[in-house]
C-alpha cells in the first residue's frame, strides 16, 4: 500500500513555512495544506540538545490543537545544528 492510499481520506496539515518541508511533502507526491501559526521558539535552558527540536515540534502543534478536525494530521517539526 502507497503512502498516498494510506492518507486516503484524511487531511494533511503542515503546520510550518519550511520551504524544504514543503518540498519533501511534495516529492512524496502528497496533497496538504499550509497551516503556519506565528509562535516564539522559547525552550527551557535545562533541555538537552536532542529534547530541543521535539519541544519546539510540540509548541508549533499547540496552536492548531483546536482547530483539527478528525481526519485531520498535523506535521510539525523543528531542526537545531548544535555546536559543541
Amino acid at each position: 500500500m502507497t503512502l498516498q492510499e494510506k492518507l486516503k481520506g484524511r487531511h494533511l496539515i503542515l503546520g510550518s513555512g519550511s520551504p524544504r518541508r514543503q518540498q519533501f511533502l511534495q516529492d512524496l507526491g502528497l496533497d496538504f495544506e499550509i497551516r503556519k501559526k506565528e509562535i516564539e521558539e522559547h525552550f527551557p535552558s535545562t533541555l538537552s540538545h536532542k529534547a530541543i527540536p521535539e519541544y519546539l515540534a510540540e509548541l508549533k502543534a499547540q496552536p492548531h490543537l483546536s482547530e483539527l478536525a478528525p481526519e485531520d494530521i498535523l506535521l510539525t517539526a523543528d531542526t537545531i545544528v548544535w555546536s559543541k
